[in-house]
């Protein structure tokens, strides 16, 4: 089927790369943005963060991490 109008897979993963390098290009700035967000909420006092649900994340993450790790 060469000549066909169907793209080949090499540019079906190309469109895919540059999909995904968009997406994560996105989530940055919107991640950016949510934090500056976040950061003016506590200086004006409208957002108190809770610091044991904090601490209790921080734990669950690095319990995480090193279940992971123990996987490889």
């Amino acid at each position: 089927m060469e000549g066909s109008s169907t793209p080949s897979v090499a540019q079906k993963s190309a469109q895919v790369d540059v999909g995904v390098s968009q997406a994560l290009s996105n989530a940055k700035a919107s991640r950016a943005q949510r934090l500056r967000d976040i950061e003016a909420a506590v200086r004006d006092g409208s957002y108190r963060p809770d610091p044991e649900r904090i601490a209790e994340q921080i734990l669950a993450d690095a319990e995480l991490a090193a279940r992971l790790q123990n996987l490889s």
